[in-house]
């Protein structure tokens, strides 16, 4: 994957509850990674793909480089960076 093609901005993010002064809780976002990603859109996807999805009814499937020390869960979530 060359990083030209890596041409869109994300985050990874992942919430934690907090609470405030008052006690309340509420839910932050807490940013673990932020950079390029090459985004490809599929429709189905071949075998091969749908044996390595997570979900099988995903359709966008977001690719970047490892980042050191950070193990990616189904806890976090992929937002794109406008």
């Amino acid at each position: 994957m060359g990083f030209s093609q890596m041409d869109v901005f994300i985050k990874i993010v992942t919430r934690e509850p907090v609470k405030n002064a008052e006690g309340f809780g509420s839910q932050q976002d807490i940013i673990l990674f932020s950079g390029r990603a090459y985004k490809s859109v599929t429709e189905g996807g071949s075998e091969r793909w749908r044996n390595e999805a997570v979900f099988s009814e995903e359709l966008t499937v977001f690719r970047f480089r490892r980042v050191p020390g950070l193990k990616i869960t189904t806890e976090h979530f992929i937002v794109p960076r406008m």
